[in-house]
């Protein structure tokens, strides 16, 4: 086994991707950004994932984005870089830049915009392996692809090589079938996208989450990880109500919640609120109000300088 993939666990946020104006990376911002989470205590990092924009970003911020969080993390945990087009040698050259960026492994997406079945699914998946120099993660995130990986694909792809799975489709029983499928290699990574469920994930024998939130109170899922594997399961249910009421608030306003997240980090010293379109930037008054609603959720101290 690849010696990064037993350090995918824990609580990882999918980093926000921190802008300038004119759409350029923050690089300040992100080493930020990098060095709170970390601060908050996290076991590892997503750069260009659905919470970074990564449709959004201009082609040539990408190595910037990946390049500037793997220096930032300085190998103190691993670096998880999204990637995936419905083109092929688009989406090996992502894999590619991504790794010689210095990512440890890339969690990718399937060929999104026209149906395919689950031979398709493995076919294009079994290309990028061969083709990858690092270890690659399916990005199950079906509401957003329209793409279904069946749980007997995902052993089909473990076979050809696939690393892990992070699932973003919100349903508990396909994650159920996934790890009891799956229960005889305990080396295949299996996170969640996300924290509404993240206790209840880890009891079934989930690895580990990947979703926005850590980005602002990073210590609620870190808390909540490391209680469970202490098995103290009372302090771990407790934590998981305080990141449902995190993902609530932000849940709530007008505009993206990605948005909303920036104008926290705002708030926090970090970045910027700029957004790349076609999403838009949260008002000074929306701001306000969804500081407001979850300031009090914040336990990191905020970066200075």
């Amino acid at each position: 086994m690849n010696e990064i993939l037993p350090r995918i666990r824990g609580a990882m946020p999918a980093l926000l991707t921190p802008l300038k104006p004119d759409l350029k990376v923050d690089r300040d911002g992100f080493v930020r950004l990098v060095n709170y989470v970390l601060e908050g205590g996290v076991h590892g990092v997503v750069v260009l994932g659905s919470s970074g924009e990564f449709q959004s970003i201009d082609w040539d911020q990408r190595y910037a984005a990946v390049s500037t969080v793997v220096e930032a993390s300085g190998g103190r945990v691993p670096v998880i870089a999204g990637a995936g087009l419905p083109n092929l040698k688009a989406t090996i050259d992502q894999i590619k830049a991504s790794a010689d960026a210095g990512a440890d492994c890339c969690l990718v997406t399937p060929p999104y915009y026209f149906p395919i079945g689950q031979d398709a699914i493995a076919a294009w998946f079994e290309k990028l392996i061969e083709a990858s120099p690092v270890p690659i993660l399916y990005y199950h995130y079906p509401a957003m692809t329209k793409v279904f990986a069946e749980p007997d694909t995902l052993v089909r792809l473990r076979d050809a090589g696939l690393a892990g799975i992070k699932d973003s489709g919100a349903q508990i029983l396909y994650l159920q079938q996934v790890l009891a499928r799956l229960a005889d290699d305990p080396g295949f990574r299996v996170t969640i996208g996300g924290e509404a469920y993240f206790l209840a994930a880890l009891v079934h024998g989930a690895d580990g989450s990947i979703g926005p939130h850590p980005n602002l109170a990073p210590e609620i899922n870190v808390g909540l990880f490391e209680a469970f594997t202490a098995g103290d399961v009372e302090t771990a249910a407790e934590m998981q109500r305080s990141a449902a009421a995190l993902a609530g608030a932000m849940l709530k306003g007008s505009g993206s919640p990605l948005a909303r997240a920036k104008a926290v980090l705002e708030k926090l010293g970090i970045c910027g609120r700029t957004m790349a379109p076609p999403m838009a930037a949260v008002t000074d008054a929306e701001a306000d109000e969804v500081w407001s609603k979850v300031k009090g959720l914040i336990r990191t101290p905020a970066p200075v300088g």
